[in-house]
């Protein structure tokens, strides 16, 4: 009962607070995007989805069976998470990078964001967009949304390929400590939630997340330009994705599902990595096909950090490309 009357007095302190400084803060961040453009990420022509639920942006390039590719949902994230992957992947498969709704240059309407609307996005993309069976190939944070999808509409999708899973769902975030509970709490409330978004959003914040993210320094000052220019983009209403991601709400259990996929997943994540609940050397899945790979020198986010065996290795077990020598990739302690 203590613990829940301190949680409830830091929510109205930082609701008071929020008062205070929102609006300042979203002046000064109004001008800080004035006049600022960023140059295109990809060399492919820009393409948009009208989905029921806002206008999606999106890329395609290639041919063949069909790939999308589906970035996180931290703060600042967007299809650019793919710049070391889509043009190479693309040399093989006819790929999608697109950027999901309240994020990147995607329209960020006043929406409940759930992994229920991204996962009907989704679906609804694949349908109307792909118009074919689909891979997938999903960041950490987004599992949980391709995963649903699949429960919905199994026979739409081949193979799966999740990117360090396991290592922030919903029971794993449960033992953080009160100070992290009661910020998630506080993210909720739209004023609070909204003026934590913008100091998130400040340069110097920005960039000691991305550096916390990765196993090798791989951060830039592209890359920060980047993450920076698209929290910008929306208007007032650019935090309410990433802050339902904050809050928790686009987080979930899901380790018994992977268990009993019905397709062919590929699991791969660094050799850094540290991924919690569960030894991938004893992990079962449903299909025969399904593979793990661990990437050397790398952390969570292998296509980030080593692209060019990243891509080699998703090329193989996507559509058989005969020329890959897993030796030279992998440290082979869970490979099959």
């Amino acid at each position: 009962m203590a613990s829940r009357t301190t949680t409830d007095k830091v929510v109205k302190g930082l609701a008071i607070g929020a008062a205070l400084i929102a609006v300042p803060a979203l002046f000064n961040k109004t001008n800080q995007m004035r006049g600022k453009k960023m140059p295109d990420a990809f060399q492919a022509a820009e393409r948009v989805y009208r989905s029921r639920y806002g206008d999606v942006h999106y890329i395609r390039k290639g041919s063949g069976d069909s790939l999308i590719l589906l970035h996180g949902l931290e703060v600042g994230s967007s299809s650019y998470e793919w710049r070391n992957n889509f043009d190479s992947l693309a040399e093989h498969m006819r790929v999608f990078n697109l950027d999901l709704l309240g994020y990147g240059l995607s329209e960020k309407p006043p929406l409940q964001y759930s992994i229920d609307l991204y996962s009907s996005l989704l679906l609804d993309f694949i349908d109307d967009v792909v118009n074919d069976y689909a891979n997938i190939v999903a960041s950490p944070s987004s599992i949980p949304i391709v995963l649903e999808a699949i429960s919905r509409k199994p026979a739409l999708f081949q193979k799966v390929c999740l990117i360090s899973p396991l290592h922030e769902t919903r029971t794993h975030q449960d033992d953080k400590g009160i100070g992290n509970r009661v910020m998630e709490t506080a993210a909720k409330l739209p004023l609070v939630g909204n003026t934590m978004y913008q100091i998130i959003t400040q340069k110097p914040n920005l960039n000691k997340k991305l550096k916390e993210r990765y196993h090798q320094d791989i951060v830039n000052e592209e890359m920060n330009e980047r993450h920076f220019h698209t929290s910008l983009i929306g208007g007032p209403n650019a935090y309410r994705a990433p802050m339902a991601y904050v809050s928790g709400e686009l987080k979930s259990d899901y380790e018994s599902l992977l268990h009993t996929l019905p397709h062919p997943v590929l699991i791969v994540s660094g050799q850094h990595a540290q991924t919690a609940n569960t030894t991938w050397g004893n992990f079962a899945f449903a299909h025969k096909d399904s593979r793990i790979v661990s990437l050397r020198n790398c952390g969570l986010h292998p296509h980030e950090e080593c692209p060019r065996d990243f891509n080699r290795w998703i090329a193989k077990e996507m559509t058989g490309v005969p020329d890959m020598q897993e030796r030279t990739i992998s440290t082979a302690d869970s490979l099959r």
